[in-house]
């Protein structure tokens, strides 16, 4: 006797039933913190309605707060460039550094976009881009021209001071790794631990330990490696890395206002570019109390 072999179960899209109650439960669920939840369900609308910008929209922002990355990013590419928000074109840049595609990257910040212009990231980027095709002096030379009181300002030397390590010119490095850590505030244990990293991956274990010298004891175990000669992987030395770190300043700035929902895309976005910076998890917490 031949058995019939059942057919494949079709995944059935829940919006199908009532696309105006999904709406509804999303919405409940994004207002009390499941973003993972509201994400799935705007999506489930979002694949009923594929031309709907404003519902592919909200289910991509609810993606990005959950951290659900493959699924905003299939989202993102669904929406055309100049219909992006802001947090979607961030995400597509991460994506294309990660990927080793600075070039692409660069080229998303330019082109129209809604919610104001991410081409203060240019400068950083562009150095980077340089750096990693080996042209030192035009890395330099673009990040020298940040003028202090941009919105790139703050990371202006300890760039400079990394892309220098990266070429292991350690001596020339000093003095902008000792002006980024007088004026990095809050970051400044985190910076002290990543520029040290940098001077240990470029030779120079007397710097590195110069680095971590002041540090009180909060920061012992990474403090510890540092002095045993022995790399964390904190120092910025790559694109995404840079990018990530520029991110999670930014969020640590924007959080003293009262929207969250800026800071808290941001700080997602920045833990996709590089998976190991710590201060992305520790961020991501304080923003979800």
């Amino acid at each position: 006797m031949t058995l019939a072999t059942a057919a494949p179960a079709v995944a059935r899209n829940p919006a199908t039933d009532n696309p105006a109650w999904t709406y509804v439960q999303a919405r409940a669920a994004a207002m009390s913190g499941q973003h993972r939840r509201s994400a799935e369900l705007l999506a489930a609308l979002a694949e009923m309605n594929a031309n709907d910008t404003t519902i592919n929209r909200k289910a991509l922002a609810e993606a990005i707060s959950a951290g659900n990355m493959e699924l905003a990013l299939r989202l993102a590419r669904r929406i055309p460039l100049a219909k992006l928000p802001v947090d979607g074109r961030m995400l597509l840049i991460a994506d294309e550094l990660k990927r080793g595609r600075s070039d692409l990257a660069i080229g998303l910040l330019s082109g129209p976009l809604d919610e104001g212009s991410l081409s203060f990231f240019l400068p950083l980027l562009t150095a980077w881009n340089s750096a990693e095709r080996r042209d030192l002096p035009g890395a330099l030379a673009m990040l020298e021209k940040i003028p202090s009181t941009a919105l790139l300002g703050p990371f202006r030397d300890e760039n400079i001071a990394f892309i220098l390590l990266k070429f292991r010119r350690s001596a020339e490095a000093e003095p902008y790794a000792l002006k980024a850590i007088g004026s990095a505030g809050p970051r400044e244990a985190r910076l002290r631990l990543a520029l040290a990293d940098g001077f240990l991956a470029a030779g120079d274990r007397k710097r590195a330990l110069a680095m971590v010298r002041e540090m009180g004891t909060e920061t012992g175990v990474a403090r510890r490696r540092i002095e045993a000669g022995k790399r964390t992987g904190a120092a910025t030395d790559e694109s995404a890395k840079a990018y990530a770190e520029l991110l999670l300043g930014m969020a640590v700035d924007l959080n003293r206002l009262d929207n969250r929902s800026l800071p808290l895309s941001m700080v997602q976005v920045a833990r996709y570019a590089d998976p190991r910076n710590a201060a992305g998890a520790v961020l991501l917490a304080l923003l979800l109390e």
